[in-house]
């Protein structure tokens, strides 16, 4: 077992965040006849799962979706909420939403889908950092993806186009990465690779792009095909790890990352299986949410 798992409660609109005692995860995940199927686990339990949840089905086309963002959503007016996030599908990259209904089945219309551009079946990792919480000055959307040659690419997004692309080589031997950071300064990751180390990297926001990589752990990671991480406390991380060959998953509790000197408590192995491929965290829009940005690292 690559680790040691605990879990939450989940509503339809209401992604749960993290209290002083609490360290609560949603995922989102994409079936395989393109449904969203929310989970919840919390990090201060051993370990219990709330049962799986359909949030919306046919959100897309059968076996479509390939790399799913961050998931959020977004409250619209007093009754009514909205889940938004960028999706792959195929080779091209989407900007989704649609609107939350109590039978799961969507509106007419839905879900409304804006293409941002081909050329996405090279990438194998795909995450869009929303730094727009309460309290930002000076917010920005930015894209990242990590391409199966092991470069990793970054643009940012100006009005309704993405401009400034840049990419750095080096991350060949990665098989995961999930965001645990967002400052007005730098983005980080959490990365494990093939031979079985935890990395941070750290993404200043200036240019050029130049990664700041740091060990954390140097083995026993590589059985996880999947990182799915979000805020636990004030900064630390809640963290999923899927070993997509068994269908299991795991929770950690990580503390703020400070190298190999980080603490991650292993909460052990979540009820049942994981059979998701395609999945997120499944968080509140930033716009909207009571909580700090992520601060992992």
């Amino acid at each position: 077992m690559p680790g040691t798992a605990a879990a939450g409660g989940l509503r339809a609109a209401t992604p749960q965040r993290t209290g002083p005692d609490r360290c609560i995860i949603d995922t989102v995940g994409v079936t395989p006849t393109g449904d969203h199927l929310w989970r919840s686990y919390d990090g201060t339990r051993v370990p219990t799962a709330w049962p799986p949840r359909t949030s919306m089905r046919d959100v897309f086309p059968d076996g479509a979706a390939r790399l799913l963002s961050r998931t959020s959503v977004d409250q619209v007016d007093e009754q009514s909420f909205e889940t938004y996030g960028w999706v792959v599908l195929g080779d091209v990259l989407h900007h989704f939403v649609y609107a939350d209904t109590d039978d799961a089945v969507l509106e007419p219309g839905d879900p409304r889908l804006t293409r941002i551009g081909g050329g996405w079946s090279t990438m194998r990792e795909m995450e869009v950092a929303e730094y727009a919480h309460r309290d930002v000055t000076t917010p920005r959307t930015t894209l990242y993806g990590l391409k199966a040659d092991g470069s990793l690419h970054r643009w940012v997004r100006s009005g309704t186009t993405w401009r400034g692309h840049e990419s750095f080589a080096g991350f060949a031997s990665v098989k995961s990465m999930t965001l645990i950071s967002m400052t007005a300064t730098y983005d980080t990751f959490l990365m494990n690779t093939r031979g079985g180390a935890l990395y941070t990297v750290r993404i200043p926001i200036a240019s050029p792009m130049s990664p700041v990589v740091t060990v954390v752990r140097t083995g026993t990671w590589q059985g996880l095909e999947t990182l799915i991480a979000d805020v636990c406390g004030g900064n630390g991380t809640v963290l999923v790890g899927v070993d997509h060959d068994t269908g299991l998953a795991y929770l950690y509790a990580v503390g703020h990352a400070i190298g190999t000197s980080t603490v991650i408590r292993g909460l052990g192995r979540l009820p049942g299986t994981f059979p998701d491929k395609v999945s997120a965290p499944g968080v509140p829009s930033p716009r909207s949410d009571v909580e700090p940005p992520p601060f992992g690292e």
